[in-house]
């Protein structure tokens, strides 16, 4: 059970941190291929740029986690919530960056939304 309350939780990170340091026409309201498809058409975001790759990423990471929560937690488990701790921090700072070279523009607000390293763990 805490494997899903820790996916859970994961995925109201990446949403609180996209959500709140993007200022967009639309949220993005899943982490799900067709609402980062969704949400990047709606808001014209390349479907090449860093953030769609960094979400996209996430996104398959998890869904992999999923599908193995009931194994017994092996090395491939582990790697990917590492993988996924560190896809989480990549994408603030993917964030972080276009806000000061860009403003609030075309991706940013602001919010100093900080997240637990032991989220995963």
């Amino acid at each position: 059970m805490d494997e899903f309350v820790n996916r859970m939780n994961t995925q109201r990170l990446v949403l609180k941190i996209v959500n709140g340091k993007t200022d967009l026409s639309e949220k993005l309201f899943g982490l799900s291929h067709s609402a980062i498809k969704r949400w990047a058409m709606a808001n014209q975001i390349e479907f090449s740029s860093e953030i769609i790759r960094s979400l996209s990423q996430i996104s398959s990471d998890l869904f992999f986690i999923a599908t193995r929560s009931q194994d017994p937690v092996g090395s491939d488990y582990k790697l990917r919530c590492q993988k996924i701790i560190n896809s989480v921090s990549s994408l603030e700072r993917v964030l972080e960056m276009n806000e000061k070279s860009h403003g609030r523009e075309p991706l940013l607000g602001a919010s100093n939304l900080q997240h637990p390293n032991s989220e995963l763990r």
